[in-house]
């Protein structure tokens, strides 16, 4: 029941900015203004509704309005830094009661939650061998995406001396948010003298974004190259 029947406790409702730009890992304040148009002093009421729970904090929930008086409060926008937060756009709707009257009235925003980037490499194993007769030189490169947003990576072999060749199963593989690739790759010695002594190749794999060349991750292995003599 309104604690003044019969009385208009008229407030207006807006937001600072319709569009909140946000990081994920971050906590974005979000302004909310109140105006209270009545005679009497109102409580309020506010919420946030459209994010997953852990996205949003209210620090003051319910808070009180003079008459003719205008109040700004602050909500949080905190989305975690996890590849579950995908980048994109989300519609949120900021909700106020007043515990006078009951009138609600609500206000419409969007986040945009901005994407990040961490792309690492893996390659097993670490050492392999290459002889006359036996090849152990086919490593597995997993492509991890631990950040929020699709990337479509190029692979690369190399090492100092342009020693090697690299065969990749595919030389481009695209990883989700969250997700991750293994891709083959045989690394080939571009000689294979008989009768000289062994030699251990260090290599790099390196993956780099497509659309995003900045992102980058690498990944160090060994092939040594056995003699026959």
């Amino acid at each position: 029941m309104p604690r003044y029947p019969g009385k208009k406790m008229a407030f207006t409702l807006q937001l600072a900015q319709d569009l909140v730009e946000v990081e994920a890992g971050g906590n974005t304040p979000v302004s909310v203004t109140v105006v209270n148009k009545g005679q009497e002093t109102d409580r309020y009421e506010h919420e946030i509704e459209g994010n997953d729970a852990e996205w949003k904090a209210i620090p003051v929930p319910i808070f009180a309005v003079e008459p003719e008086e205008t109040r700004t409060e602050r909500v949080f926008v905190k989305p975690p830094r996890m590849s579950e937060s995908l980048a994109g756009n989300y519609p949120f709707v900021i909700r106020l009661r007043s515990l006078e009257s009951g009138e609600q009235k609500s206000a419409q925003g969007v986040v945009h939650l901005r994407p990040y980037h961490h792309i690492s490499l893996e390659i097993d194993p670490k050492k392999g061998s290459v002889s006359p007769f036996s090849n152990r030189n086919q490593f597995e490169v997993t492509v991890v995406n631990l950040g929020n947003t699709e990337h479509t990576v190029q692979l690369v072999g190399s090492d100092p001396e342009d020693a090697c060749t690299y065969d990749f199963d595919g030389d481009q593989v695209s990883v989700g948010p969250g997700q991750q690739k293994a891709v083959g790759v045989v690394v080939t010695p571009a000689s294979h003298p008989i009768f000289s002594s062994g030699k251990l190749i260090g290599f790099t794999v390196s993956a780099r974004s497509v659309d995003t060349p900045s992102v980058v991750a690498t990944a160090q292995a060994q092939l040594e190259r056995r003699s026959l003599i």
